[in-house]
């Protein structure tokens, strides 16, 4: 579709004002503590789970396209399936990665039920 150079490139621009215009850093200037640390990871956690989850949209309607104009097209067919497969595998991915994440956290902190992406200070 694109040359990876210009994926490069063309990602950049759409992200850059997502990222500038999502509030990720929660202090400015030089009144930052460590709990704004962990309030930037978990404000950059939430943005990539969204953006992840905004992504495998898209891509799952590019590979829909390409299956509904396929016109009889065997290679462009199973092209439409292969994309959709691999978004949802990829989603699959990232939400198995979170689970293990969250299982681990929940026995280190001795079985009790928290919300540990959910930082207060």
């Amino acid at each position: 579709m694109f040359k990876p150079k210009y994926r490069l490139l063309l990602g950049l621009i759409i992200f850059l004002p997502l990222i500038s215009q999502a509030g990720l850093v929660p202090c400015s200037g030089t009144d930052c503590t460590a709990c704004d640390l962990f309030l930037l990871a978990q404000n950059v956690f939430k943005f990539v789970l969204e953006t992840i989850f905004l992504v495998v949209t898209l891509i799952i309607v590019v590979g829909a396209i390409y299956f509904l104009t396929a016109g009889g097209d065997e290679k462009k067919v199973k092209t439409g399936k292969t994309i959709i497969r691999n978004a949802l595998l990829g989603l699959a991915i990232a939400l198995c990665s979170w689970l293990i994440v969250n299982t681990i956290l929940y026995f280190l902190s001795g079985g009790e039920p928290g919300e540990w992406w959910k930082i207060q200070c």
